[in-house]
C-alpha cells in the first residue's frame, strides 16, 4: 500500500483507516519517489494535493488508485486521468475501509463482480447459474444480490422461503462481520444474500461495504449482481472485487454501452473483462469486441430465447437452458480461481 501526500489532515485519515485494517502502509513524500513503488504496492493512494505532480511525471496507467480529498476538492477531472476511484475523507460509507479490507482479507476467497452494459442481458440468471455450477464442484458460493430494483434474488434462486437473514437484517453492519455462512439461506451448497422486495430497508452503503469486505473469509466464491440502479454499491463491490465481468450483448448499442460503462468498473482494482451474449446474427471478431470496449473478452454466451421465457416463468436455468448455454457457462466457470 503506498500513500503520496503532503496534506497532513488526509494523511491522519489515511493512516488511522489503514492502521484500521491492519494493513501496512509506505508513505512517500514525493511524485519522484512514487515511481519505485509504483508498479508492486497492492493500492496506491494519491492526496489531491499531489495529483498534478503525478501526473505530470509520466508513470504509467496502473489498476487500484485512489483519490483522497475532501468534501467538494474539485478531483474529478483527475478521476479519468488516472482511472480512479474518488475517496472523500473523511470517509462515512466506508469506501476506503472496504478497499483496504480487501487488501489485507487477500487470502480470502475469489470474489466475482458482475454488471450488465445495459438492462436485460441476463446478469443475475448468469450469477446463479455460475453459483450452482462452482457449488457442483464442490465450492461454497454465495450469491450478493446488490440490485435495490430486481424484486429479491432470493425469489430467482428459489430460496424464498428457507429462513435465514437478507439485508435488512444487515443494514447496520459496520466494520469487519462475522461469519455468516449458517445465517444465510442456502440450497444445494449455493447461499444467497438478497435484497427485500418491496425496496424497504434498503442497507446503507457503509453496511454493504462492511459486509462485501468480510464475506470473502467465509466462502470459496462470491459473487456479487450488480445493477447500475445500486451505483453506490457498485463503488463497494468494486473496492473489494478479484474479478470485474462486463455482461454485453454483442450488437452495436452494446458494445456502444460497454465502452461507456467500462471506465467507471476499471477504478476498480481488478481489470475488467468482457462477457458476451452472442445472438443469431453473425458475431463481431474478439479482436473488434475488445477495441471498441476498451477490455479483453473472456467469454461469449449464446442467446437463449427458450431460457429468456422460462426465466419469466420463475424456471431455473438447469431447466430451460439449452445445452449450449449450459456449457458455456460450465466454461465460465471454470475460469474463477484460475
Amino acid at each position: 500500500m503506498a500513500l503520496v501526500s503532503g496534506d497532513a489532515e488526509l494523511t491522519a485519515g489515511f493512516l488511522a483507516a489503514a492502521a484500521a485494517a491492519g494493513v501496512e502502509v509506505v508513505q512517500v513524500g514525493r511524485a519522484e519517489e512514487l515511481r519505485p513503488v509504483w508498479s508492486t504496492a497492492a493500492q496506491v493512494y494519491l492526496g489531491v494535493d499531489a495529483v498534478e505532480a503525478v501526473e505530470a511525471s509520466g508513470l504509467p496507467p496502473r489498476p487500484g488508485v485512489g483519490l483522497l480529498t475532501r468534501p467538494g476538492g474539485g478531483v474529478s477531472r483527475w478521476s479519468s486521468a488516472f482511472d480512479a476511484c474518488v475517496i472523500e475523507l473523511p470517509d462515512p460509507d466506508g469506501v476506503l475501509m472496504s478497499r483496504l479490507a480487501a487488501v489485507a482479507g487477500a487470502s480470502g476467497g475469489e470474489v466475482v463482480l458482475l454488471n450488465g452494459a445495459t438492462g436485460g442481458v441476463g446478469v443475475s440468471t448468469l450469477a446463479l447459474a455460475l453459483g450452482r455450477t462452482l457449488a457442483e464442484r464442490g465450492r461454497s458460493v454465495l450469491v450478493v444480490d446488490l440490485d435495490p430494483t430486481g424484486g429479491g434474488l432470493d425469489l430467482a434462486a428459489g430460496v424464498e422461503r428457507v429462513p435465514g437473514w437478507r439485508w435488512p437484517d444487515l443494514a447496520a453492519a459496520r466494520g469487519q462481520v462475522g461469519d455468516l455462512t449458517a445465517q444465510l439461506p442456502a440450497v444445494d451448497g449455493l447461499s444467497v444474500l438478497a435484497m427485500p422486495r418491496d425496496g424497504v430497508q434498503l442497507p446503507s452503503t457503509a453496511a454493504v461495504a462492511s459486509v462485501l469486505a468480510s464475506v470473502r473469509r467465509w466462502f470459496d466464491v462470491c459473487l456479487l449482481d450488480c445493477s447500475r440502479t445500486g451505483e453506490a454499491w457498485v463503488g463497494a463491490g468494486l473496492a473489494v472485487a478479484s474479478r470485474t465481468w462486463l455482461v454485453l450483448r454483442e450488437d452495436v448499442p452494446g458494445l456502444a454501452a460497454a465502452a461507456v460503462r467500462r471506465p467507471r468498473l476499471a477504478e476498480g482494482a481488478a481489470p475488467v473483462e468482457l462477457v458476451t451474449v452472442v445472438g443469431s446474427a453473425a458475431a463481431l471478431s474478439g479482436e473488434a469486441v475488445e477495441r471498441v470496449v476498451g477490455a479483453p473478452l473472456l467469454a461469449r454466451l449464446p442467446e437463449d430465447r427458450r431460457l429468456r421465457s422460462g426465466v419469466g416463468r420463475g424456471e431455473p436455468a438447469r431447466v430451460s437452458a439449452s445445452r449450449r448455454w449450459r456449457a458455456a457457462v460450465r466454461r465460465l466457470a471454470a475460469e474463477v480461481g484460475r
